[in-house]
């Protein structure tokens, strides 16, 4: 779709066709309601492809999870009309590749972009980002100098190894698997393997060797032979291809951030960025001016301009940090490059109490000492409450001798002439002050404003830049992932500080990680909770926090409240509320992870909550979280949320909250539940994962003061839920606890409850409980004549018989199953019984008839919108290919149904077509593929409680071992699955039972009666998660 100028889309008014790109095109538009210019970026349309429109909404949340000057800031994701947008900052300038059209860049230059691309990429590695893209086509240079790193539609989350959470972690994502552009893609890229920052740190490199030299480090007649040369070659050294000499250790930079062995390259982009700017500050080759920038003299001016009033200034030192600045040297060096442009003399560093703004103001101040001939002012306001007293709180911290009653013209007076930094710390409480420092800027053009302050002052010349907690590890990192967190890097730094021996370990670092999650990043949370360690081991120190504000004090008594202790810095802003915020921040605390602005108006039910709650937000005491789904998303930090409990117990007001909010909850979980099922799932599991934490509240909340009725409710309304994502274990735990408060509830919430209880119970083979639970479901069903539910139930028992292989009850049970839900007209119905009947087909041996329905039942499922429905046919008819000798056909099928059970995040279709391809991979002979994607499988199998499907996994991989000669491993994998059989009383099914038989008889003829017996009971000795961590441990990528 192009647009022409004047054309509107939403609520913005196109005005130019700016250009298009690999997935959309780029309008230059106007926000009419916020009367600025935004760049418009379009998805275009691709035949409903899920994967481009997945990676266009990946760029939207990974770039809106950044705040960074070099990264380009994202207003606003949606979608208009059913086409996806991206409305973001519009970057004026060049990109790099433009730039790069006159040649190759002096080193000077080439390093000051590196430097902060670099910065933009710690950035990202520090939100667990990777942007997988880096080239100078995604490098933006507008003409002060500042530099912004476009595009993250390729950008991923860092995961740990093993994490099934998302499609990031899948082995089989052709024809997906190898993404980026090829001559500036790592090793790692290249071969389609996992990547991390130090995959970024390798692309960076390759742009800084282009900018050095005028050509890429590995070239080649084809894209082939390009990505050849990136595993194989080595490029020529930087310092021989460049047309000039090059400042001291570039050449090391550049070499080691293009090492081909990820132990030899740079350990991420923190430890990149470093060294760029170590350089650049040590080095003074010139550069080459950008076109419409100014030189240094005359963005700031220096001492050499004439003073004017000349007036004695003495101001205080600065304040000495407590320790070393840790996880923030990105940050400082982008807000000293932001208070160095001509673009902003006026930065605002806002957060919540706790966060470090004042120490990364002092950082900041340090990094710009060297330009400041008038040094830096440090003005502290904790101790100011009036905002007319602010002028003089100004002077005095100057040090301007007799100020007089209007100390304003003396200052400015005092100031002008040089070049100063005026650090204004704690600016909330006297927020009104704000035009004093406005005039002191107008008056003195060599001053530079940095505020502290937990709400944006709101003038013209501010540019805010929020200080986010630091970023966390992934869970389950080891030692060496964990310390690229900066949040344990400050951890260990002054638990250090706390107890000089102690080290982060591969034992401690899983605690250490879980430590400063649950204090939320914050950086004093964290340093008074490592001050402990002295005491307490850091196992001892994560069981006390339960309750964080009651252990996170320190015994200083050189630091005011606010800064001894969690509980004083969030009492400080707490203080600071009007009544009706404060009552609003306390009543809010009853949300867990989170809510809209909609919820929160219906939970607390009264006028103003709009207004309230962006109050809330603009006093950080609420944070704003990028949403998958659109739309504002809000929560308090744990320890804020602790807080504000804490006040809503006092003012007795925490029961009535809680009803609220569960009643609220169980209407949502209720209006969600059909769509579940039907056209509408994507957004309604999207919802439902988003208020998660909010539907155990409820649950919670209703089981502890015995409702039964709400937590029949929930829980009935959420089972399909728990087994779309897996949670069959804890839906299994709430559906029990809720069917326990069941006496006296109304008997339509009993039935769908009874249902989904022994569905999950089916789902983890636990045959006898879902059969009692199902008969029950089906005799409530029938005395209550309720036709959906019996067919429900009939078809869930027949599920049950099938696994047990009982195939021809499986069948007349879901057959009967069909005729209930064509009596009632019920599509959906009819097309997952025929379903199931495909999966019965070939299971049992009959593929000509399983793919004739599972062809009719996709056509069914996609007219009507159902990801699972599709999945399974799409899983019936790769198995019946696969099992028919059509490999070809089964890749394309089951590579179908991976990417949309990875889309959607249906975690047994995942699981099952992993399966399934390795089984395709096995028929093809192609062993390490089988090997990798069969053990992926069995992990998640085990992980979901299905031993039924395992045990079929685990025959494949015994196969799979004889086809490698290794008899004795396939036989202890056949002896595993042959004790996970027997405990959950399930047959091997027909379709492969001749495949095990045969494995059996020539592992007879290998091992002999005797080895073959010993190897099986060796098999059978194990567990099933056992086996499954074994396997996992010799799995590699083919």
């Amino acid at each position: 779709m192009r647009l022409s100028p004047g054309d509107p889309f939403g609520r913005y008014e196109v005005r130019a066709f700016l250009g298009a790109g690999g997935m959309g095109e780029v309008y230059l538009a106007r926000d009419p309601g916020l009367s600025r210019l935004v760049a418009l970026k379009i998805l275009l349309p691709r035949g409903g492809d899920p994967a481009a429109a997945g990676r266009f909404r990946r760029e939207a949340i990974a770039a809106s999870a950044l705040n960074h000057p070099n990264v380009v800031t994202v207003y606003e994701a949606g979608t208009e009309g059913g086409v996806d947008y991206i409305a973001a900052e519009l970057v004026e300038g060049e990109t790099l590749r433009q730039r790069l059209g006159g040649g190759p860049l002096l080193p000077g230059e080439a390093v000051r972009i590196a430097t902060q691309v670099a910065a933009a990429l710690a950035a990202s590695e520090a939100a667990g980002i990777v942007h997988r893209d880096v080239k100078p086509e995604n490098v933006m240079i507008r003409p002060d100098g500042v530099v912004k790193v476009l595009d993250f539609g390729l950008a991923k989350q860092a995961t740990r190894e093993g994490d099934d959470s998302g499609p990031g972690t899948l082995v089989e994502t052709a024809p997906h698997m190898v993404l980026g552009t090829v001559p500036y893609m790592s090793p790692e890229q290249v071969r389609g393997r996992e990547v991390d920052a130090r995959s970024d740190v390798f692309s960076a490199g390759a742009v800084l060797y282009e900018m050095l030299t005028g050509r890429t480090p590995f070239e080649g007649e084809t894209a082939v032979d390009v990505m050849a040369a990136i595993l194989t070659a080595d490029p020529r050294p930087v310092a021989e291809a460049a047309p000039g000499p090059l400042p001291d250790g570039l050449a090391g930079i550049v070499a080691r951030a293009l090492a081909k062995p990820l132990e030899r390259r740079y350990p991420g982009a923190v430890a990149f960025h470093a060294d760029l700017r170590a350089l650049g500050a040590a080095s003074s080759s010139p550069t080459r001016r950008p076109s419409g920038s100014r030189s240094s003299a005359e963005a700031l001016p220096t001492a050499l301009l004439a003073r004017v009033e000349e007036a004695p200034l003495r101001p205080s030192p600065l304040p000495a940090p407590a320790g070393e600045l840790v996880g923030r040297e990105a940050e400082a060096e982008a807000v000293a490059l932001l208070l160095g442009s001509a673009e902003a003399r006026h930065v605002t560093l806002t957060g919540p109490g706790g966060t470090g703004k004042t120490r990364l103001a002092l950082a900041v101040a340090a990094r710009l000492a060297p330009r400041l001939d008038g040094g830096t002012v440090f003005v502290p306001l904790e101790s100011v409450g009036e905002p007319s007293l602010v002028p003089s709180a100004v002077a005095q911290a100057a040090g301007l001798a007799d100020p007089g009653r209007d100390p304003l013209p003396r200052l400015s007076a005092a100031l002008r002439g040089r070049e100063t930094l005026l650090l204004v710390d704690n600016a909330e409480q006297v927020a009104d002050a704000a035009p004093v420092l406005v005039s002191l800027l107008g008056d003195v053009p060599g001053l530079r404003l940095l505020v502290t302050s937990r709400e944006p002052l709101r003038i013209a010349s501010e540019r805010e830049v929020r200080v986010p907690p630091l970023p966390l590890p992934p869970e389950g990192s080891g030692a060496e992932v964990a310390l690229r967190s900066p949040a344990v890097a400050l951890f260990a730094a002054r638990a250090r500080a706390a107890r000089p021996g102690f080290e982060l370990t591969e034992e401690n670092a899983g605690v250490v990680g879980e430590i400063c999650r649950r204090l939320d990043g914050l950086p004093l949370a964290i340093e008074l909770a490592a001050a402990r360690v002295r005491l307490l081991s850091p196992e001892a120190l994560l069981s006390r926090l339960a309750r964080p504000l009651d252990l996170l004090a320190s015994a200083a008594r050189d630091l005011p409240d606010r800064q001894r202790t969690m509980r004083g810095a969030i009492a400080w802003g707490y203080g600071l509320l009007p009544e009706g915020e404060r009552r609003l921040f306390r009543r809010l605390s009853v949300f867990a992870g989170g809510f809209t602005v909609e919820t929160a108006e219906e939970v607390i039910a009264e006028e103003g909550v709009l207004d309230g709650v962006a109050a809330l937000l603009d006093k950080s005491l609420l944070v704003e979280e990028p949403s998958a789904a659109g739309g504002a998303r809000l929560s308090m930090l744990r320890t804020i949320r602790e807080f504000a409990r804490e006040r809503l117990v006092e003012a007795g007001e925490e029961t009535a909250a809680e009803e609220r909010h569960r009643k609220a909850f169980a209407r949502l979980a209720a209006g969600l539940a059909p769509a579940l099922e039907r056209e509408g799932q994507r957004e309604a599991l999207e919802r439902l994962d988003a208020e998660a934490a909010n539907l155990r509240a409820a649950l919670g909340s209703a089981v502890s003061a015995g409702d039964g009725a709400t937590a029949l409710g929930v829980a009935g309304s959420l089972w399909w839920y728990w087994y779309l994502r897996g949670l069959y274990a804890e839906g299994r735990r709430w559906l029990k606890s809720a069917l326990a408060l069941g006496e006296g509830a109304p008997e339509a919430l009993l039935v769908p409850a009874t249902l989904g209880a022994g569905a999950l119970a089916f789902l983890q083979c636990d045959y006898g409980e879902a059969t009692r639970l199902l008969d029950a479901a089906l005799e409530e069903a029938r005395r209550l004549g309720d036709a959906s539910a019996l067919a429900r139930a009939l078809q869930l028992s027949g599920s049950v018989s099938r696994e047990r292989g009982d195939l021809a009850t499986a069948l007349a049970r879901h057959r009967e199953a069909e005729g209930l839900f064509a009596a009632r007209g019920d599509r959906l119905g009819v097309a997952r019984s025929r379903n199931y009947v495909a999966l019965a087909a070939w299971l049992s041996g009959d593929l000509a008839t399983a793919r004739e329905v599972a062809e009719e039942t996709l056509r069914g499922f996609r007219a009507l919108g159902d990801a699972e429905g599709t999945v399974w046919a799409l899983l019936n008819l790769g198995a019946a290919a696969r099992h028919g000798g059509r490999p070809a056909e089964a890749r394309r099928l089951l590579r179908e149904s991976l990417a949309l059970s990875a889309e959607v995040g249906f975690r047994e279709g995942t699981a099952w077509s992993l399966d399934l391809l390795g089984n395709t991979a096995l028929l093809a002979g192609e062993t390490g593929r089988a090997r990798v994607l069969l053990v992926r499988s069995l992990e998640l199998h085990a992980r979901l409680g299905d031993r039924w499907r395992a045990a079929s996994v685990l025959e494949a991989l015994a196969r799979l071992a004889l086809l490698e000669g290794d008899a004795r491993s396939a036989a202890r994998s056949l002896g595993t699955a042959s004790a996970v059989r027997q405990d959950a009383g399930t047959p091997v099914p027909a379709v492969e039972r001749p495949a095990v038989l045969e494995a059996v008889s020539a592992l007879r003829r290998s091992l002999g009666e005797e080895g073959l017996a010993a190897a099986l009971e060796e098999g059978r000795s194990l567990g099933l998660a056992e086996a499954a961590a074994a396997l996992s441990g010799s799995g590699t990528p083919g």
